[in-house]
């Protein structure tokens, strides 16, 4: 009887699986091992170096079938081939570790045998048949053994078994979240094993406007905080008379994040309305009435003259004149005599010679009938010189 030997470590464990059938190839010679098969000469634990196999020729193989190793649906982490082996002769001392399936066969790496018995060993990481990690129904498949080498083959082994480390359900790390990754908008939880020790963590808001989002990442959880973004205005439009903007708020809430569309006031246009500053047009007193109105997402306006009162003695600067004098020192419109004007005994102009668009070369100050101070801009036939006419 054989038995399936587990030895456990803190996270990993391993199993012993031995041979208890003849593989494909069966090349090497039993003479010595009183044995009907060939695997039964190997199978031996502790070994029995007076059963044995040999070989003294070149590219010989001898395999075999092993245990199953129980395993189902763990994660196999390597598979060591061992085998209890001397040189054949001083000349014949080239071994090499087989394995094979149906689908080829795989040489390990050539061993140079001593002159007295010693335990040899070659690890895989991955299942040299295929090149990917072994799975557990290969290795409850496995046929292996010993092949000798092309040149200076031969040897004499009398113990092979293999040592399938292997990680337990238990102890596999893992996770799952339940808003399927990293998911700003939807609460999740992840939750698994870490170390052979459960775990839930849940996400949850760190301020109104952040997240700390737990997500897997391969077998672990991991947890990132993160912004759920920045509120923003897209662009201005008119609601009645007023100014608004489409506005976006963003905010964390029971663990997850959120947005919403808001309607922002911006300004209110008729809240600018009125009037500016007084003006003349001829003896009366004017003001531009500002009518503001939204358009196109803003305010403007519309500037609409407004009388404001008549000025009997004239208008100056916006304001009425009142029972003023006019004093003009060249008699009037009189073009050909330089001249100044006086309001209540106070210089207001005086004619200059210039040089306008036109022709314009004079331009002439003056009282009109109602007192009131005039300009005239006047063109001298003959040119300007002196502030008058030549």
């Amino acid at each position: 009887m054989f038995l399936v030997v587990l030895s456990l470590t803190a996270f990993a464990a391993s199993v012993t699986i031995r041979p208890i059938g003849q593989g494909t190839y069966k090349d090497w010679a039993s003479p010595i091992c009183t044995k009907i098969l060939h695997w039964q000469c190997v199978d031996e634990q502790p070994a029995n170096t007076s059963d044995y196999l040999y070989t003294g020729q070149n590219n010989k193989s001898d395999t075999f079938l092993f245990q199953n190793s129980g395993l189902t649906t763990e994660t196999v982490d390597s598979v060591t081939l061992s085998y209890y082996a001397k040189m054949f002769t001083s000349s014949k001392y080239k071994v090499r570790p087989v394995i094979r399936n149906n689908a080829g066969i795989s040489f390990g790496q050539v061993k140079n045998l001593a002159g007295t018995w010693i335990l040899y060993a070659d690890t895989y990481l991955t299942n040299p048949l295929t090149g990917q990690p072994w799975t557990s129904s290969q290795v409850n498949a496995l046929e292996a053994g010993i092949g000798s080498f092309s040149s200076y083959g031969g040897g004499l082994v009398a113990q092979v078994y293999a040592i399938v480390n292997y990680t337990p359900l238990s102890s596999q790390d893992s996770c799952s979240d339940s808003d399927g990754g990293n998911s700003l908008g939807i609460f999740g939880t992840t939750s698994g094993e870490l170390g052979g020790s459960p775990y839930t963590y849940s996400d949850f808001c760190t301020n109104s406007q952040s997240v700390n989002e737990y997500y897997c990442a391969g077998s672990y959880s991991v947890s990132q905080e993160q912004s759920c973004g920045t509120d923003s205005i897209a662009g201005t439009f008119c609601m009645g008379n007023e100014v608004h903007s489409n506005g976006t708020d963003y905010f964390c809430a029971i663990g997850a994040c959120g947005q919403s569309q808001t309607t922002q006031f911006q300004e209110n246009c008729d809240g600018s309305d009125g009037y500016g500053s007084n003006y003349c047009i001829n003896a009366s007193v004017y003001s531009d009435y500002k009518d503001y109105s939204c358009s196109s997402g803003s305010c403007s306006f519309v500037a609409i003259p407004s009388w404001v009162k008549d000025c009997p003695d004239g208008c100056s600067d916006g304001g009425c004149l009142s029972g003023q004098t006019c004093n003009d020192t060249d008699g009037g419109r009189v073009y050909d005599i330089a001249g100044s004007v006086y309001i209540n005994g106070t210089i207001r102009g005086s004619d200059v010679c210039t040089n306008l668009t036109g022709g314009i070369n004079l331009i002439e100050k003056y009282c009109d009938a109602s007192n009131n101070y005039k300009i005239e801009y006047y063109i001298c036939p003959n040119g300007c010189s002196a502030a008058a006419c030549v």
